[in-house]
């Protein structure tokens, strides 16, 4: 009888060992939240200023911050394109706004392109747009490889046609692009932010477009992070002005820090830009003449 006991005793402890050896072992880990699996695709907009985005739809287990940091974004920019999404709650199906950037294409499939780990992305055709238009000016890719691309023998276009422009990775956005690298880093984010902006300010605010006189300290060697800063006679702190040299076409994003004073500027003078904003525009005096769009 003490024997049976002892034997029942052991089999239960090995029993109980093995239930505490199992629940060691099974996995912890939850799998990666995915926002795109093989199979899917997007489509790109172009707004009014070349700014690009597309229509995330909302699957089970994604959320607003989840979404910003796959498409490379800070939670408050991605905030700033859906303003009529008020709380942080968001339903499955629901259709959010994720501005981006033709940098997070991949343009060509190399020898390393692997299939199911992209998707691919789509734009539609509207009136009066040519290859030349699409392909340099608002995805900078050349005509050539877009049209192979798309297995296209002539540059000729419909209205409506659905053109590939590139792939994007299923993992997201990657580092590299997250952040600028390079002598010009800080340069390109300011850059980059002060253009996301403007798109918009122009959604919400009335165009007002300007010719005049800009003028900048050529003797400057100001280090400001990005340099794109100017004041102006009438645009609020804050407004970010499209500034283009017609010239040579170049124009840069200038965000307002304060408005020109009364005393010291010919009244002429319509914006003063910081030295790296000049500079970039190709100015090669201290006065020259300039186009500018802003919002107001």
């Amino acid at each position: 009888m003490k024997k049976i006991s002892l034997f029942i005793l052991f089999v239960c402890f090995s029993l109980l060992s093995l239930g505490q050896e199992k629940e060691k072992t099974a996995p912890t880990e939850q799998p990666k939240l995915t926002m795109l699996v093989p199979g899917d695709s997007l489509q790109v907009f172009v707004g009014s200023y070349q700014q690009k985005y597309i229509i995330h739809e909302i699957k089970g287990g994604q959320t607003l911050y989840s979404l910003a940091r796959f498409y490379g974004l800070k939670f408050k920019d991605l905030m700033a394109y859906n303003r009529e999404l008020t709380n942080r709650v968001i339903e499955i199906g629901q259709k959010v706004k994720v501005p981006i950037s033709h940098r997070i294409l991949t343009r060509k499939k190399d020898k390393d392109f692997v299939d199911s780990l992209f998707v691919p992305v789509f734009y539609e055709v509207k009136p009066r747009e040519t290859m030349y238009t699409i392909s340099r000016t608002y995805f900078r890719v050349e005509p050539k490889l877009l049209m192979q691309n798309n297995e296209k023998t002539t540059s000729t276009l419909r209205k409506g046609e659905s053109l590939l422009v590139g792939w994007m990775s299923i993992y997201g956005v990657p580092d590299s692009v997250r952040a600028f690298t390079g002598p010009n880093a800080a340069f390109m984010q300011g850059m980059e932010k002060n253009k996301q902006t403007f798109a918009f300010q122009s959604e919400v605010k009335k165009e007002i477009s300007e010719d005049g006189v800009a003028f900048w300290d050529y003797k400057s060697n100001n280090s400001n992070d990005s340099g794109l800063f100017a004041l102006h006679r009438t645009a609020k702190t804050n407004t970010v002005i499209r500034v283009r040299n017609p010239m040579n076409n170049r124009h840069v994003f200038v965000k307002v820090i304060g408005q020109i004073p009364d005393v010291g500027y010919d009244q002429r003078i319509k914006i003063v830009l910081s030295a790296k904003a000049a500079k970039a525009l190709g100015a090669l005096n201290p006065r020259f003449h300039v186009k500018m769009i802003y919002f107001k």
